[in-house]
């Protein structure tokens, strides 16, 4: 099993992608001026395209955690353990992992 941890880092509130005037920031590339893109936009265009065009079964791809919840307290009572203990279990695994 493969377990991937991606965590979020947080900023104050700014536009990233602005300077302090509020004009998008570009760089010269290839002796040309370009607009710079987030890093985050380049990442989901690539898991976009991934979902769209490539031929991977749906399994391979990642889930949120904030899907797990239910996925765990689902499989903690087709084990034999009572709904509401399977419910307080899943979150406690979840929260303090």
């Amino acid at each position: 099993m493969q377990l991937e941890i991606h965590v979020l880092q947080s900023f104050p509130p700014a536009n990233l992608n602005r300077d302090e005037n509020g004009m998008p920031k570009s760089t010269v590339f290839g002796g040309r001026s370009r607009a710079r893109i987030s890093s985050q936009c380049q990442k989901r265009a690539v898991r976009k395209f991934y979902q769209d065009y490539a031929e991977l079964n749906p399994e391979q791809f990642a889930d949120r955690s904030r899907n797990w919840l239910p996925e765990l307290k689902k499989l903690l009572v087709e084990q034999g353990i009572d709904e509401e203990k399977a419910a307080i279990a899943a979150r406690l695994a979840l929260v303090e992992g």
